[in-house]
């Protein structure tokens, strides 16, 4: 069994590692694409702007399944022509 009692010492500069985290990571390449076009400033309006595309994306969506709600009628053909041949 290990014992932790001799860890109980231990302490972090929580400075120094947040600056560490929040510096280390760039921003996603579909951020930095709309960033690149000039159409937002920073990481937090780019995702805003994603977050946006996909919500109108969404309802669009959805009323297009709400809307083909009319019936298509499929009429046979005899057709003997058009039959397969197996």
């Amino acid at each position: 069994m290990v014992s932790f009692l001799h860890m109980s010492n231990i302490e972090f500069d929580q400075e120094q590692y947040s600056q560490t985290t929040s510096s280390g990571q760039k921003p996603s390449k579909m951020a930095a694409a709309l960033i690149a076009l000039g159409l937002v400033k920073d990481e937090k309006g780019a995702n805003f702007l994603l977050i946006g595309l996909i919500a109108v994306l969404c309802v669009i969506f959805f009323l297009s399944l709400s809307s083909g709600s009319e019936e298509i009628e499929f009429v046979p053909v005899d057709d003997p022509s058009l039959e397969l041949s197996i």
